[in-house]
């Protein structure tokens, strides 16, 4: 049973129940005398006495939480409870079938898992359990989980587009707020045509679950809208896959796509960021190049730092660059919907994005850390970007924050001598990190 996704399944156990009344009506005074039914699959009935039974219990509805995790089943039964003395119901309770928990990576808790019938065969993230092969496999599109281990049992058909993930990992190691969508997605141009034939509008969005197309190649969904007996009604047609750089777009300037959550948070989210800009513009053919930014500086940090700074710093530092790098991309997120023009200009895009870094470091509390954290953030960017006009700006910033929230921690009153101090011994250590040998 589906809505605008899966509510549950309908489990008839037999053909249409037709039910013979052998008596029914009302007496003269208007009471209800009742009915006696027989079921007609197993008994005969008098003629002209049937009448179709609408029966509750075969349909069964799953509860589920913000990861699709299915934690109820109960039917569409209701079942009454009586209180001692009562001869009417006193309140009434749901038909339960079954109760699920599970630990991070799928496996169901023992202890927490309760079911009076076995049958309902959707659980962890709302897929199908896989009974073939163990209890308790989840079945993917593509790929069947392992939830003992946390790992699929074959290689993802897209790990070449993501080689900062092993091929066997699942959801990318995010199990509390992500699910596994094994890497399909894919952009879809949504237009829609008024009921004279005119384009009304144009919308670029990102299909979670959609399969992967190769080259500038994006599905193609239209809509036309035409009356029906004074009633104006939306013709849906597609998709179909088009080419960005050779369909004819003749819509409106295309606003930057909503960040999908599958991408908001990670690794490739500047790469992504990219690709949409050269997508939207390759449709309104307007030969203008993404903003520098994102690969230049943004996609080649959020890497570094992730790869091969992380594991130098403390467990503290570590959850400061997580913060770090989730409040960037807020930033990032926040302006473009604010200025949907803003990737338009390069330098413009670059000057917005260097002014959120100190507020998104502090914020992600920098300023709490370690000397020894620091110095191996401040040491992570290459000499040439450091030392920048950019880099030396956020860098006298940042010292000079460091420094006043240090000096107030500790109560010393002459805070500017002291940041004074700070800021020339930190970048008297960086350049030395930097350039060891005093070149």
């Amino acid at each position: 049973m589906y809505g605008s996704e899966r509510l549950g399944i309908f489990k008839q156990t037999d053909s249409l129940r037709i039910i013979a009344f052998s008596s029914t009506g009302f007496d003269t005074d208007g009471t209800f005398l009742g009915k006696t039914s027989i079921d007609t699959l197993t008994q005969s009935a008098p003629p002209d006495t049937c009448g179709i039974d609408f029966y509750r219990g075969d349909k069964r509805f799953e509860l589920s939480n913000h990861l699709g995790n299915v934690l109820a089943v109960i039917s569409d039964r209701k079942l009454q409870t009586l209180d001692a003395g009562m001869s009417l119901g006193h309140y009434f309770s749901a038909d339960i079938w079954s109760t699920s928990d599970y630990y991070p990576f799928g496996m169901i808790m023992g202890g927490r898992s309760w079911s009076q019938n076995s049958d309902y065969r959707y659980g962890f993230q709302g897929q199908e359990q896989d009974q073939e092969l163990y209890d308790g496999a989840v079945s993917y599109k593509y790929r069947v989980h392992d939830p003992r281990i946390g790992r699929f049992l074959s290689i993802d058909p897209l790990s070449p587009k993501y080689p900062h993930y092993t091929p066997y990992s699942f959801s990318g190691n995010k199990v509390i707020h992500a699910i596994e969508l094994e890497g399909l997605e894919e952009f879809e141009l949504h237009e829609t045509y008024d009921k004279k034939g005119k384009l009304a509008s144009s919308e670029l969005v990102w299909n979670e679950s959609a399969e992967p197309l190769e080259g500038d190649n994006l599905y193609h969904l239209v809509t036309y809208q035409m009356e029906y007996q004074d009633l104006l009604v939306s013709a849906p047609m597609g998709p179909q896959v088009i080419s960005a750089s050779q369909y004819n777009y003749e819509g409106s300037y295309l606003e930057p796509t909503s960040v999908p959550s599958s991408v908001f948070g990670e690794i490739n989210y500047y790469t992504w960021r990219n690709q949409d800009f050269v997508i939207r513009h390759s449709l309104m053919k307007s030969g203008e190049s993404p903003p520098e930014y994102y690969l230049g500086y943004g996609d080649k940090y959020i890497r570094k730092f992730t790869e091969s700074t992380r594991d130098k710093l403390s467990h503290e530092g570590q959850m400061w660059l997580d913060n770090a790098l989730l409040n960037l991309q807020i930033e990032m997120e926040d302006g473009l919907v604010e200025n949907p023009l803003l990737e338009e200009d390069s330098d413009l895009h670059k000057a917005f994005a260097f002014d959120t870094h100190v507020p998104a470091y502090e914020n992600a509390g920098l300023l709490n850390l370690s000397f020894g954290d620091l110095l191996i953030i401040g040491t992570t960017p290459s000499y040439s970007d450091l030392l920048s006009d950019d880099g030396i700006r956020q860098a006298l910033i940042v010292a000079e924050d460091l420094a006043k929230y240090k000096a107030l921690e500790a109560g010393v009153k002459t805070a500017n001598w002291v940041s004074q101090q700070v800021i020339e011994s930190l970048i008297s250590t960086i350049k030395k990190q930097l350039n060891p040998d005093g070149y």
